[in-house]
């Protein structure tokens, strides 16, 4: 039992380091452009409205796709020590399922939004 949890330890160790040096590497070439440009003279602070609620959408995004892998995660580990235990099984598929369905409403709200904002944006003729 106790080989099983150090490999399941190992990997989450693992994929989290893998993800975070992923962010980690994108901030800092944002970081580096920021300050190439600010030394530049060139760096503009007007980001307009149409970038400033991109960027909310893509960091609200961005909390609820680490929401759902969380969720998962928390799914996966039920199931795995529900042990025959009904209660519990039935708990991590409940989860499976609203986490899933969750996702799917996300993705379709951001769908729909993008949509509207393409039609209304070439009808008010916005940039």
């Amino acid at each position: 039992m106790k080989n099983i949890w150090l490999k399941f330890i190992s990997f989450f160790f693992i994929a989290s380091y893998a993800i975070s040096a992923k962010i980690a590497n994108a901030g800092l070439n944002q970081a580096f452009d920021v300050v190439k440009n600010t030394a530049g003279g060139s760096y503009n602070t007007d980001l307009g409205f149409n970038t400033t609620l991109g960027n909310i959408v893509s960091l609200i995004l961005s909390i609820i796709g680490v929401l759902f892998i969380i969720f998962m995660i928390y799914a996966g580990y039920l199931w795995m020590t529900a042990f025959g235990n009904d209660t519990k099984l039935e708990k991590s598929k409940e989860i499976l399922k609203q986490s899933i369905i969750g996702l799917i409403v996300v993705i379709a709200a951001y769908a729909i939004s993008y949509f509207i904002v393409i039609i209304f944006g070439k009808q008010i003729n916005l940039q």
